[in-house]
């Protein structure tokens, strides 16, 4: 996954500013068995899910049109 995520940002950088990542924010995120569904033990429950969201929200986007 790290080697994505690398690949990842430099595809970006090379398409230009309209282009934005996370910088590996949900990569990092370390999910605590509370925030894990309890079906498979492997993705995240509403409330893991709503902590990507937010993760997303914060890092990968500004929301301005200051590049269009």
């Amino acid at each position: 996954m790290r080697d994505f995520n690398r690949e990842w940002a430099r595809a970006c950088a090379a398409f230009g500013p309209r282009c934005r990542t996370d910088e590996g924010a949900v990569f990092a995120y370390r999910f605590t068995l509370a925030q894990v569904s309890k079906w498979d033990y492997f993705h995240p429950n509403s409330e893991g899910q709503q902590i990507l969201a937010d993760i997303t929200f914060d890092k990968g986007f500004d929301w301005s049109n200051d590049t269009l």
